[in-house]
C-alpha cells in the first residue's frame, strides 16, 4: 500500500482480509444466476431426498411431512402450470413497482438529488461528516441512485473545505451501503422486505398480513446510532488513513434559482399532502382509521401505506419538475416514469428467478423438513436462548457478506436469512414462543424477525 508520501507500506492483517473478501465477492456469479443454480439444486435434492424417503414430523400436529419429487411427472406439470402464477403472485414485485413509480419520478425530476445537495451544503464545517452520513442513510429512499448522486457531492464538499475528497467519497459510500436498511422514513426497501416477510410467513400462517412500518421504530434508532458510530469511525480511521489533500481545490456549485424554486413548491405540496393525511388519521373517526374500533395499527392507513408512499413522492416530484422546468408536459412526466421503471428490469428478472426457486423450495417440503431437523439438532445440543440468537446474527452477517457483496441482491440475502430464521426458531421452547409472538401479536407483527435481519445488516 502506497501512502501520500510515496512510501510503500506493508498491508495490515485487516487490509489483507478485506482484499480476500473483495476477491471472493467479485467471483460470485450474478444474483440471477445464483437463483437459477439454487433452483436446480432444489429440484435435484427433491428427487434424491424423496428417493431415500426423507421425512419429518411437524411439531404440534404430529403430521408426517415427506419430500415431494419435483422431477416426477406431477412435479413437472406443477412447475409448468404454476410458473406464471408464481411470478405474478410474488409479493415484492407489485409492491416495489408501485412504490418506485413515485420515487422514480422524484429521482428523475431531480428532487431527490436537490434535497441531498441542499442538506449537505447547508451543514456547518464541524458537522459535515455526520450530516453527510445522515444524508447517505436517508438517501436510500432513492435506492441505488444514492450511490451515484451523493459520493461525488460529498467529495467536492470535502475538497472545498481543505479535506481529502477521497475520505468524503468513501465515507458517503459507506453510509449509503452500510446503512441501507436504516432510515427516518419508510422506503421502497421496507416494502420489498414486507413482501418477502409475508410470503415466508405464509408457510406457517397463510392468513398472515404484515405492514411496511413493522420495523419503523428500529430503523429510526438505527439511523442515529449509525450516524454516531459512522462519525467516530470516519474521524478515527478513515480521514487519518488518507491524510491531507494536496491537489487543486474546487468548490461545489450552489443550488440554482430553478432548483430553489422547485424545492420550495415541492415543500409546499409535501406540507399539504401530509396535512391531508394527518386529517384522515389523527381523529379517532378519521377516514383512514379502523372503521370498527377507531384503532390505528389495523387501520386502512397501515394497510394502504404503499399507495400513500407512492403519492408522497409522486406529487412533490411532479411539483418540483414543473417549478424547476424539468418537465414541460404530461408526455415528459410519463417518459420519466417509464425511465424509472425500466431501471427496475434487473429486479423484475431477479424476482422471476427468485419466485420460482422459492416455490420449488416450498412445494418440495425441503424447507419445512430442514427447519424441523435443524431445530431438533439445536435442541439436542441445548443451543437455545442467547447463544442461539448470537449464532443467528453471526450466520446472517456471514450471508450478508456473501450475498450483498454484489449490489442489488438484498432480496436474495433477506430470503436466505428467512430460512436461517426458520431453522433457528422451530421445535424448541424459545423458538415456539418467538414464533407465536411473530405471527400473533397485533402490535409488533414481525418485528422480532425483521429486526434480527436488519440488525445483521447494521452489524
Amino acid at each position: 500500500m502506497q501512502g501520500n508520501s510515496g512510501i510503500v507500506r506493508k498491508k495490515s492483517v485487516i487490509d489483507r482480509m478485506l482484499d480476500v473478501i473483495e476477491r471472493l465477492g467479485n467471483k460470485l456469479p450474478d444474483p440471477i444466476t445464483l437463483f437459477v443454480i439454487m433452483a436446480g439444486l432444489v429440484l435435484l435434492l427433491s428427487w434424491f431426498l424423496s428417493l431415500i424417503g426423507v421425512s419429518a414430523i411437524r411439531p404440534g400436529t404430529e403430521e408426517v411431512i415427506q419430500v415431494k419429487n419435483l422431477l416426477s411427472r406431477e412435479g413437472l406439470i406443477l412447475i409448468l402450470t404454476k410458473m406464471v402464477e408464481t411470478f405474478t403472485g410474488f409479493a415484492p414485485l407489485g409492491l416495489v413497482i408501485v412504490t418506485m413509480i413515485g420515487i422514480g419520478l422524484a429521482e428523475q425530476t431531480g428532487l431527490i438529488s436537490a434535497v441531498m445537495k441542499k442538506l449537505v451544503l447547508a451543514a456547518p464545517a464541524k458537522l459535515i461528516v455526520p450530516v453527510i452520513i445522515l444524508t447517505g442513510l436517508v438517501g436510500n429512499l432513492a435506492a441505488d441512485a444514492a450511490f451515484i448522486i451523493l459520493p461525488p457531492i460529498a467529495a467536492m464538499i470535502f475538497m472545498s473545505v481543505g479535506r481529502n475528497p477521497l475520505s468524503g467519497l468513501i465515507i458517503t459510500y459507506a453510509a449509503v451501503a452500510g446503512g441501507f436498511s436504516a432510515n427516518l422514513l419508510i422506503s421502497s426497501l421496507d416494502v420489498l422486505l414486507l413482501g418477502i416477510t409475508e410470503s415466508s410467513a405464509h408457510i406457517a400462517d397463510p392468513a398472515y398480513a404484515g405492514r411496511a412500518t413493522m420495523n419503523y421504530y428500529f430503523l429510526i434508532i438505527s439511523t442515529f446510532v449509525l450516524v454516531v458510530v459512522g462519525t467516530w469511525v470516519a474521524k478515527k480511521f478513515t480521514e487519518p488513513r488518507f491524510g491531507t489533500y494536496q491537489g487543486v481545490m474546487e468548490k461545489v456549485e450552489p443550488l440554482t434559482e430553478l432548483e430553489k424554486r422547485g424545492l420550495k413548491w415541492a415543500g409546499i405540496v409535501t406540507l399539504i399532502y401530509c396535512s391531508v393525511i394527518a386529517f384522515t388519521v389523527i381523529p379517532t373517526n378519521g377516514l383512514l382509521r379502523d372503521p370498527e374500533t377507531g384503532g390505528f395499527l389495523s387501520s386502512p392507513f397501515m394497510s394502504g401505506i404503499v399507495p400513500i408512499m407512492l403519492f408522497f413522492f409522486l406529487l412533490p416530484g411532479l411539483a418540483y419538475g414543473i417549478a424547476a422546468k424539468e418537465v414541460k408536459n404530461d408526455k415528459e412526466v410519463a417518459e420519466k416514469i417509464f425511465k424509472s421503471i425500466s431501471d427496475m428490469a434487473p429486479f423484475i428478472v431477479l424476482a422471476f428467478t427468485a419466485s420460482q426457486m422459492i416455490a420449488f423450495f416450498n412445494w418440495s417440503n425441503i424447507g419445512s423438513i430442514m427447519a424441523i431437523k435443524g431445530a431438533e439438532l439445536l435442541q439436542a445440543l441445548n443451543f437455545t436462548g442467547l447463544p442461539m440468537m448470537i449464532g443467528f446474527v453471526l450466520i446472517c452477517a456471514f450471508v450478508n457478506c456473501k450475498c450483498f457483496s454484489k449490489m442489488g441482491t438484498i432480496s436474495s440475502d433477506f430470503r436466505t436469512n428467512v430460512y436461517v430464521f426458520r431453522l433457528f426458531t422451530s421445535n424448541n421452547a424459545d423458538g415456539l414462543s418467538c414464533r407465536r409472538f411473530y405471527y400473533k401479536s397485533d402490535y409488533t407483527d414481525a418485528t422480532i424477525f425483521c429486526d434480527s435481519i436488519i440488525l445483521c445488516k447494521t452489524l
